[in-house]
């Protein structure tokens, strides 16, 4: 979801990218250039799909307005929360 954001111009580049590459360092999986990770959720995150905990999806494309840059914020400060 945060490659998703960034590529879309919703969050702060350096920021949201020092994130990134500590979460899949975290998860032993490298950066992405290095190692592609093929997790069927951070596919679906590529593309601005969420999956709920029941299994229902739903698609960032479908907000308006800056609701995707707040929804991003809230993705980016719960992916620190990991570290």
């Amino acid at each position: 979801m945060i490659t998703y954001c960034l590529k879309n111009n919703y969050l702060n580049p350096n920021k949201a990218e020092q994130v990134k590459a500590q979460l899949l360092g975290k998860l032993g999986m490298g950066t992405q250039q290095q190692q592609a990770p093929k997790d069927p959720g951070y596919l679906q995150g590529l593309g601005g799909m969420i999956t709920g905990s029941n299994g229902q999806t739903f698609s960032m494309d479908k907000l308006q307005g800056d609701l995707k840059e707040k929804a991003c914020d809230f993705v980016l400060d719960n992916a620190k929360s990991l570290l």
